[in-house]
C-alpha cells in the first residue's frame, strides 16, 4: 500500500495521468466530425438601402445551417485511428511512468533498510573491537605483543571506520530519496516484503509483448501510419450534404 500510494501521489505520475485523460478526450472530439454539424446565427438591427428611395428595414433575422459528411476519402477514419493510437500510447506511457516511479521508490526503501542494517551490525561489532583494541594496547605496552601486530590491527580499524563513514553517507542519501517518494521522514524502516514472487517475475519476463514500453512504440507507429493516410486523403474529393434556412428582417418578405 505504501508503494502504491507513493506512485499515485507522485507529480510525474499525475502529469502522465493528465496527458492520458487529454488523449482519451481527443478521441471523442475527432469522432464528432462524423456527426451532423449544426450552426446558427441571429441578427438584430436593420438594413438601410441607399438611393433615390431610401428605406430602412428593421427587425430580427436568423438562420440555421445543417451539414453532414458523406465522403472524405478516409480522412475521418484515419484521424480516428490516429487519435485512438495516441490515446493508447499515452495510456502505455502512464503505466511505464508508474513502473519507473515504483522501481525507484522500492530501491529507495531497500537501500535505506540495508544501509541501516549494515550500520547496526557494524556498530555492534565495533563495540567489541574497541574492547579488544584496549586489551591489545595493554599487551603491547607490557611487551606481551609485537608492536607491528598492533599497528596492523590499527590500520584495519581505520579501514572499518572509513567503511562506516561510507555507509552513513549512503544512509543519508537513501533517507532523502525515501522522504521524496513516501513524504515521511524515515526513522527506522522494516525489511520490505516480497512484492513480486520469483514465479510472477518469470511469467512477466516471458510475457514481453505486454511491456508498456513496447506497447507505446507500437501505438506511435500506428498513429504515424494513420497520419499518412489522413494526409493522403487531402488529395481526394470531399462530399458533404448541406441544408440551410433563414428568415428575413422584414416579416412581409
Amino acid at each position: 500500500p505504501a508503494l502504491r500510494s507513493a506512485v499515485s501521489t507522485n507529480a510525474g505520475y499525475l502529469g502522465a495521468l493528465a496527458l492520458e485523460a487529454e488523449a482519451m478526450g481527443q478521441v471523442g472530439v475527432v469522432a464528432s466530425a462524423r456527426r451532423p454539424q449544426i450552426t446558427g446565427n441571429a441578427n438584430i438591427g436593420g438594413v438601410r438601402e441607399t438611393g433615390t428611395n431610401t428605406d430602412t428595414t428593421t427587425g430580427v433575422a436568423g438562420s440555421v445551417n445543417l451539414s453532414q459528411l458523406v465522403y472524405d476519402a478516409g480522412a475521418s477514419a484515419s484521424a480516428m485511428n490516429r487519435s485512438t493510437a495516441l490515446a493508447l500510447s499515452a495510456q502505455a506511457g502512464r503505466v511505464a511512468q508508474g513502473n519507473e516511479i515504483a522501481l525507484s521508490a522500492a530501491r529507495a526503501w531497500i537501500d535505506l533498510w540495508q544501509y541501516s542494517e549494515r550500520l547496526r551490525l557494524m556498530r555492534a561489532r565495533t563495540l567489541e573491537m574497541d574492547t579488544l583494541m584496549e586489551q591489545l594496547e595493554r599487551m603491547a605496552s607490557n611487551g606481551m605483543l609485537d608492536r607491528a601486530s598492533l599497528e596492523n590491527a590499527q590500520r584495519q580499524i581505520v579501514d572499518i571506520k572509513l567503511e562506516e563513514s561510507r555507509l552513513i553517507a549512503g544512509q543519508a542519501e537513501a533517507q532523502v530519496l525515501f522522504q521524496r517518494f513516501f513524504n515521511v521522514i524515515p526513522t527506522q524502516v522494516p525489511q520490505p516484503l516480497e512484492l513480486v514472487s520469483a514465479a510472477q517475475a518469470q511469467s512477466l519476463a516471458e510475457d514481453w509483448q505486454t511491456a508498456p514500453g513496447l506497447q507505446r512504440q507500437a501505438a506511435e507507429l500506428l498513429a504515424a501510419q494513420a497520419a499518412v493516410g489522413e494526409a493522403q486523403s487531402a488529395f481526394k474529393p470531399n462530399v458533404r450534404l448541406q441544408s440551410s434556412v433563414g428568415s428575413p428582417l422584414d416579416s412581409a418578405e
